[in-house]
C-alpha cells in the first residue's frame, strides 16, 4: 500500500496569524510478507512546520505558533498503530488544532495500514 501526494498546502492557521504549512511532496508506504508488515514514509519541501530530527520519534510533536509564542495547533509525526498481530497503521503527519487557533479537528496527511498476508 502507498499513499502520495505533493503541492500540499495548509493556510488555515494564517488567519490566526500561524504560519502556511507547506508539502511538496510525501510518500507513505507498507510492506506484507506472510509473517510480518513494515512502513515507511518520506516528505520533501516542507516550510511553516520546523524540521524533524532524523530519525523521527514515534509521535514526535512540532508546535505551530503565532509570531508571539502562542501554540495555535501541534504537528504530529510519525504517529504508528501496531497491535501485536502483525499489522501496521501509519500517519506521516496530523496537525491538531488547539481552541488559540478558533480552529476545531485536525489534519490528516499520508496514512496507509496493511497486514500480513496469509
Amino acid at each position: 500500500m502507498t499513499a502520495t501526494g505533493k503541492d500540499f498546502e495548509l493556510s488555515a492557521l494564517v488567519r490566526a496569524g500561524g504560519p502556511r504549512v507547506k508539502l511538496a511532496s510525501f510518500t507513505v508506504t507498507c510492506e506484507r510478507a506472510s509473517t510480518q508488515t513494515s512502513a515507511n514514509w518520506t516528505f520533501g519541501g516542507m516550510s511553516g512546520i520546523a524540521n524533524p530530527p532524523n530519525p523521527v520519534p514515534v509521535g514526535y510533536v512540532s508546535p505551530l505558533r503565532k509570531s508571539d509564542g502562542t501554540v495555535l495547533a501541534n504537528a504530529v509525526f510519525n504517529i504508528q498503530d501496531v497491535p501485536g498481530d502483525g499489522s501496521v497503521g501509519l500517519t506521516m503527519l496530523r496537525i491538531d488544532f488547539l481552541p488559540e487557533s478558533g480552529l476545531t479537528g485536525a489534519v490528516k496527511l499520508g496514512a496507509t495500514s496493511c497486514s500480513p498476508t496469509p
